[in-house]
């Protein structure tokens, strides 16, 4: 299923924000939620009282589900014509100032086939729904950068373990505000060519204070090629550099993050 757009994002005046349902297979038939994520520090995704969360699980302290809501309980989706469903805003009252969230959960209905059917699989999809009350502090630094080689089994029996080349990096949220964007990494030899990585929307949440990711590369690094890492803003400020290191094969040799309070 298709979901644009793949956030919402309010502040303290009330209003609306509307999101389109599309799909490319068969129709089906959406339960429509609010349910409270979080965040855990490799980027999963868990509902707040999954167990898997530990001494962690409960209610999520930054909800925003009392501000709210939608109108719709089910939605049905089909490849001839999108649904849309609307998200209503009631205004800050009286949350205090921070950031606040929760998820629009779209859960697929039981077909009659899948019921009849043993394990059942429940597909669900959701995207965030962010409630920003005063100051927004985003800003972001990446550390612990270092080169990584990733290993996956050959396609024929007993074949050697083949691996390619990645960069492990750690996305630092240095504000109290979330912070969403893209990382690149480029090859400072050819900086005007193709990106060696790349990571579509990439967001590290205040439950979080930083997040790690692992980024393969699309060939191996030359002897003493030097690569740039950036972090994007596509958030409160779209196109503004986040953060970015410079890696050179002795190590991290220049790093940069607008560390200055808004």
């Amino acid at each position: 299923m298709l979901i644009s757009p793949t956030r919402l994002t309010f502040s303290e005046t009330p209003g609306q924000g509307e999101v389109t349902l599309r799909t490319t297979g068969a129709p089906q038939t959406y339960d429509v939620l609010l349910v409270d994520r979080v965040m855990t520090p490799d980027g999963r995704i868990l509902e707040a009282t999954d167990p898997a969360l530990g001494p962690l699980a409960g209610p999520f302290r930054a909800s925003a589900r009392q501000v709210l809501s939608t109108a719709l309980t089910t939605v049905a989706v089909s490849p001839e014509a999108g649904s849309r469903v609307r998200v209503s805003y009631a205004g800050a009252g009286g949350l205090a100032p921070g950031e606040y969230r929760t998820h629009l959960t779209f859960r697929a209905q039981p077909t009659a086939a899948a019921e009849a059917s043993a394990p059942r699989v429940v597909f669900a999809y959701a995207i965030p729904l962010i409630v920003r009350i005063g100051a927004v502090d985003a800003r972001a630094a990446i550390e612990a950068v270092r080169l990584r080689r990733l290993s996956s089994p050959g396609a024929a029996p007993n074949a050697v373990l083949q691996t390619t080349p990645a960069l492990g990096v750690e996305l630092v949220r240095l504000g109290s505000s979330s912070v969403f964007g893209d990382v690149e990494v480029q090859s400072l030899r050819d900086p005007a060519g193709p990106l060696l990585a790349e990571l579509r929307g990439v967001a590290v949440y205040p439950e979080v204070a930083r997040r790690t990711l692992v980024l393969p590369l699309t060939r191996e690094l030359g002897p003493g090629e030097r690569v740039r890492i950036r972090y994007i803003d596509r958030d409160v400020k779209p196109g503004r550099l986040l953060a970015d290191v410079e890696l050179a094969p002795g190590g991290v040799q220049h790093a940069r993050s607008d560390r200055t309070a808004p």
